[in-house]
């Protein structure tokens, strides 16, 4: 369609907003919502909410033309202003689209009138027909036997990571310099591994498909995007990384380096106005994180990127390792493994009583414990007061050891979610400063290490 967002205008939106069934919204209420979702009198492309808007606002012509593809017995499909017909009709469908004298393929009638009667236009510019014996491509997926990225494209990808491997920068385009800015490469990375690697978009569907063998995901691509999740993250993080046992101890520690930031320079600077800046940055464990990665929640993820680092690490020529990767663990029974692998890393004991500052293990890889009272196990939730860990949310307490499936009371990530991030203004975070200076002195060991000639590889410890 022509001019897809810039049809939905002001009008339109606040309309919609007023009339629709679903919302029936006070006209001052749709008016606000109209102001905030438009620019320059329509939805704007690349704003968060004009997709959700212009679905809400084109419903009608999906209603419409899905009606109309049930007669003619095609499949109709819409992404924002992409709209794909498809049957396995030998002749097709005239309402749909028809075949002028002069060769070319047009809409037809009947689809044309349903868009101009929802307030929309075609384009004819961009209308064509895709014939089985050649290239079906619909939003850039090649779509002839299953929704695929095309060949070509997957072959630039490769290449530009090839290109990132060996020199740590890459060409996005024939015109363009080379940039070492992985932001774009790791879109066009996900969107393959997105494709490639599913058998269908929800997740329950496809793992039952790949433990019964009729989905195998092709390990080329998978490949691919796990050697350059390790590169960006762990051999060219472009700020100190600290990698967590879970996504709970990534709130707390935001929280505390908010608070505490003025204490540790290597950590956090003000911005202005009362603002502070992180100059570290967290490992967010997510499905990717766990699925090609390979770091599950826990200590025993942990324990695994510790135990494959350096293997990992030399299939790089391009090693920039600007910054430190630093573990950081609770000092309890749980990284047992982690403190074994650590220990042969850095020739030294690592155990729930030993009490250094921190353990180098060798390039820019450090690992860090909750700080210890000798002979005292502690999980990172100690270091908040009693007040805060006797907290009830919806009448249930906190249970550090919770079981999943056990309703009777809260785990950490609730604790996080619902007691330490809204109320992060009023606690007292001064029992982390021991454990933000540790990590601060990672950098700074690293930092002197830079200046001596670069990270040593042989395994020392601090």
């Amino acid at each position: 369609m022509e001019d897809f967002f810039g049809t939905i205008n002001f009008g339109r939106v606040r309309g919609f907003f007023i009339k629709d069934s679903s919302f029936m919204l006070a006209e001052g209420v749709a008016t606000l919502l109209a102001q905030i979702a438009c620019h320059n009198n329509s939805l704007p492309q690349g704003a968060p909410s004009s997709p959700v808007i212009s679905n809400l606002v084109g419903n009608i012509l999906d209603a419409r033309l899905t009606h109309l593809a049930k007669r003619a017995r095609c499949t109709y499909t819409r992404y924002a202003d992409d709209l794909t017909f498809s049957t396995n009709l030998k002749e097709f469908p005239p309402e749909v689209s028809i075949k002028g004298v002069d060769g070319v393929w047009k809409v037809g009638r009947e689809l044309e009138r349903e868009i101009t009667r929802s307030g929309f236009s075609v384009n004819a510019r961009k209308t064509r027909m895709s014939l089985r014996q050649s290239r079906q491509s619909v939003t850039g997926l090649v779509v002839n036997e299953k929704p695929n990225v095309a060949r070509d494209y997957y072959r630039k990808v490769r290449a530009m990571c090839d290109s990132v491997f060996r020199t740590g920068r890459y060409f996005r385009s024939k015109e363009d310099e080379p940039t070492s800015n992985l932001e774009s490469l790791h879109g066009m990375l996900s969107h393959v591994y997105y494709v490639k690697s599913r058998r269908d978009r929800r997740f329950e569907v496809n793992k039952r498909a790949k433990n019964s063998g009729e989905f195998i995901e092709p390990s080329g691509p998978v490949d691919l995007f796990r050697r350059f999740l390790f590169y960006r993250y762990f051999v060219a993080p472009t700020a100190p990384l600290v990698v967590t046992e879970g996504v709970s101890d990534i709130v707390y520690l935001k929280c505390a380096v908010r608070a505490l930031g003025d204490d540790f320079p290597q950590l956090a600077e003000s911005s202005g106005e009362g603002k502070v800046k992180r100059l570290v940055r967290f490992l967010m464990p997510s499905g990717v994180t766990r699925d090609i990665l390979d770091l599950g929640h826990g200590s025993s993820g942990q324990n695994k990127l510790v135990n494959r680092y350096r293997a990992s690490l030399i299939r790089y020529a391009s090693r920039p390792m600007d910054h430190p990767v630093i573990v950081l663990c609770d000092n309890d029974g749980g990284p047992k493994e982690l403190f074994k692998s650590a220990k042969k890393k850095c020739d030294c004991d690592v155990s729930v009583s030993t009490t250094h500052p921190f353990y180098y293990l060798g390039d820019n890889l450090y690992l860090v414990k909750v700080p210890e009272d000798v002979g005292v196990e502690g999980e990172i939730e100690h270091l908040f007061d009693s007040e805060w860990l006797s907290t009830l949310v919806d009448g249930k307490s906190l249970n550090l050891k919770k079981e999943h499936g056990d309703h009777s009371s809260y785990g950490k990530v609730v604790f996080a979610e619902r007691v330490v991030s809204p109320n992060a203004s009023e606690i007292d975070f001064s029992a982390f400063g021991p454990l933000l200076t540790r990590v601060s002195q990672c950098v700074s060991h690293y930092e002197k290490l830079k200046e001596g000639g670069g990270p040593d590889s042989r395994m020392i410890s601090a």
